[in-house]
């Protein structure tokens, strides 16, 4: 593959263009998704919780199912919202911190298709609230050191700990 010679001033416009979607990315407001998937798991781990021990009823834990559902089909619909209004390239943190996500995501899927395979039994399903703890709080400490941002990755280590 050929690569192309780009002029001194070119060079220059992609980097500022680089630095100012970085900028742009890791600015006030952009954190919306990260909140928002925090938000929904906070909630239906806290649904969950509540429905086992006030029924002790092992099917309550289905409703984890909700997070994957709600939570990609709102990132989904951000995400395409976002692209049609801007094309834009993304840069390597948040490619690293996508990445950090997605398997995080990855993880708590196949848990969940383990626990699926166990059916009924309330047992199958201890893991996810610690899986639940642990995983968002690595995930966040993660974002956290990617960033520089101390609070996140003070966040993040909080949430291990409770794990």
């Amino acid at each position: 593959m050929e690569e192309k010679k780009i002029s001194e001033q070119e060079s220059l416009e992609l980097i500022t263009r680089m630095i100012n979607q970085t900028k742009k990315d890791l600015s006030v407001g952009n954190g919306d998704s990260f909140l928002m998937w925090g938000y929904l798991s906070a909630a239906i781990s806290l649904a969950v919780i509540v429905m086992l021990l006030a029924t002790n009823d092992p099917r309550f834990a289905w409703l984890y199912m909700a997070i994957p559902i709600a939570g990609f089909t709102a990132s989904g619909i951000k995400t395409y919202k976002a692209k049609r209004k801007s094309h834009v390239a993304s840069t390597y943190a948040s490619n690293t911190i996508n990445n950090v996500w997605a398997i995080i995501s990855a993880v708590f899927a196949v848990y969940a298709i383990s626990c699926l395979l166990h059916f009924g039994e309330v047992r199958s399903w201890n893991g996810m609230f610690l899986l639940g703890m642990l995983l968002p709080g690595i995930g966040t400490y993660t974002t956290g050191v990617i960033l520089k941002e101390k609070s996140i990755q003070m966040c993040g280590l909080l949430g291990v700990v409770i794990g």
